[in-house]
């Protein structure tokens, strides 16, 4: 849960991405619809934004983050070119498991570099080897410690694991401040099992604990 998306950045010369192993395509497609002025202005060309098509780049790098996850990186057809993509713009990235038929898309959002929203991630796993992007995450807590803040929880640690024991529950939110604010504009997003989800955000006959922390509908997003 944070009360922001979650971060991707958007480089110059590459477009960074942590994907899931199983197969993945290499298709990138704009949702954005903007105008082609960067050629006749002289500015950056832009790889996404001439529609919605899907553009096909090469696979620059491939790091192994740990047993089920890869950072790919795609690079783009120019070195001098830019991704083109603007703040509400959004790319989906196209993978192919194996064994399906038919791809799956992932949306991924670029940030805005302005943005002063503060992020409290509470990330629960099942594992101490399921934790990801813990570097990063640190990282980021040293250039933002006003703003950026990582919890984790393992359901099954290892003995003398660095990490809390136990679940996302609603005990969790409250001690790590995770409530809404009355007249601050905060909000959720939840990503898990099907399981997780509906113990924080409900059902139609029962709120979740999302709710009972006092979250309104429009301010919990699934993704």
């Amino acid at each position: 849960m944070a009360s922001t998306a979650t971060i991707r950045r958007f480089r110059p010369a590459t477009v960074a991405a942590a994907v899931a192993a199983g197969g993945i395509g290499l298709g990138l497609m704009s949702k954005l619809l903007v105008g082609n002025a960067s050629a006749e202005s002289g500015a950056p060309p832009k790889v996404f934004g001439a529609g919605p098509a899907f553009v096909s780049l090469p696979l620059e790098s491939s790091e192994e983050v740990n047993h089920n996850t890869k950072r790919l990186r795609f690079k783009l057809p120019q070195r001098e070119a830019v991704s083109g993509l603007s703040l509400t713009s959004a790319v989906l990235t196209m993978s192919w498991p194996e064994g399906r038929w038919l791809p799956v898309a992932r949306p991924y959002t670029p940030i805005q570099p302005l943005d002063k929203t503060a992020v409290t991630l509470v990330f629960g796993v099942n594992s101490d080897q399921d934790v990801l992007l813990k570097k990063e995450f640190e990282q980021l807590e040293k250039e933002f410690p006003e703003r950026f803040k990582a919890v984790y929880t393992v359901s099954n640690p290892l003995p003398n694991s660095p990490f809390r024991k136990g679940y996302v529950t609603k005990e969790l939110l409250q001690e790590v401040g995770a409530v809404p604010k009355k007249g601050n504009d905060t909000k959720v997003f939840v990503c898990g099992p099907p399981a997780m989800e509906a113990a924080l955000v409900g059902k139609r006959s029962a709120p979740g604990v999302l709710q009972q922390l006092g979250y309104r509908k429009d301010q919990i997003h699934q993704f």
